[in-house]
């Protein structure tokens, strides 16, 4: 009886006078909930969610085709770039379970009680929905609008990496960008391989499809892990990690300074895995092309050394966006 009644007690607490389910917290823009630390945040799986929330009186994003039930979100600009994703039902195992996230970007004046939309570029996949604005205004609050097509209603997860983006990289490694710090960053419109796309020779990747070059010095030894994330849990993203020595160059990226390398095929294996990197846990060095047994996507840490340059070569097999820590 103890145990009946403390759950009739949590179920009531829930419910209206009206015996409906009240609306979230953050129903309407007024009662954003404010996310404090947005370099590389994400929330839990279903930790958010939209269930009975009413539509807002403020009209519909540009690229939605309703308002639909949504929700409100605060941020306030540290850095000029950010990229925002909402997750919903990704697998038959997921915890979240919105269908068809929509998300949108604002600006607000609250003497006028107006928003205004902050248009970027929109990318979508497997109940996944992210987009990438640039150019903010550092110290200025923004506004995450989440809702779902055809009134949807359900659980996700919200990720917000507000960052500084790096020099754009090339293609090939003689036009690489230098990497001055360990913060994330989402890299946009990974599309073409260079001049040469054949640098990879020799290592577990071969040929190339979309690269990117990243280069670096270690200013001190330690170990170093990296995790890629395709915004798009479609996209295949295989990587080389090159140990090029005391004031390496591209002259000297041969398959003999090629001391990481992962090109599975991780989208189509089963189990399927999208992210990749370097991990402390794991001991293998290679990952083969294909879904060879065991892989997972991750390869075992680098121990740099001090004054040695590192490069890394990205190539996204499909196309698309990426988030680089």
């Amino acid at each position: 009886m103890r145990y009946s009644l403390i759950l009739f007690l949590l179920v009531i607490q829930n419910v209206s006078a009206f015996g409906k389910f009240t609306p979230p917290i953050n129903d309407e823009l007024i009662n954003a909930i404010n996310i404090t630390n947005t370099s590389a945040y994400c929330s839990g799986d279903a930790e958010f969610n939209n269930l009975e929330a009413t539509p807002s009186n403020y009209n519909k994003s540009l690229n939605w085709s309703a308002v639909g039930k949504d929700v409100w979100y605060k941020f306030t600009a540290s850095k000029f770039d950010v990229n925002i994703s909402v997750s919903g039902k990704i697998d038959a195992n997921s915890t979240n379970t919105l269908i068809g996230p929509l998300v949108a970007l604002y600006s607000y004046d609250p003497a006028s009680n107006s928003i205004a939309e902050q248009p970027g570029t929109l990318a979508t996949s497997n109940n996944v929905i992210s987009l990438y604005k640039g150019a903010l205004t550092v110290g200025q609050v923004y506004y995450i609008r989440v809702s779902a097509a055809n009134d949807a209603t359900g659980t996700f997860k919200l990720c917000i990496d507000n960052y500084f983006p790096p020099i754009q990289p090339g293609q090939d490694c003689g036009t690489f960008s230098v990497l001055c710090t360990k913060e994330t960053f989402t890299q946009l419109n990974v599309t073409g391989s260079g001049a040469n796309n054949h640098e990879s020779a020799g290592t577990c990747l071969g040929t190339e499809s979309n690269s990117a070059w990243y280069m670096f010095k270690a200013s001190v030894p330690g170990d170093f892990t990296f995790v890629i994330t395709p915004t798009v849990t479609t996209n295949d993203i295989d990587w080389v990690f090159y140990d090029l020595g005391l004031n390496g160059d591209c002259s000297k990226i041969n398959a003999a300074n090629a001391i990481r390398c992962a090109s599975g095929s991780g989208v189509t294996c089963s189990p399927s895995y999208y992210k990749t990197g370097l991990s402390m846990t794991e001991t293998d060095l290679t990952e083969a092309l294909g879904c060879p047994a065991g892989q997972n996507g991750f390869v075992k840490y680098v121990e740099l050394q001090q004054d040695h340059v590192y490069a890394i070569l990205i190539d996204n097999f499909s196309g698309g966006i990426m988030v680089l820590p």
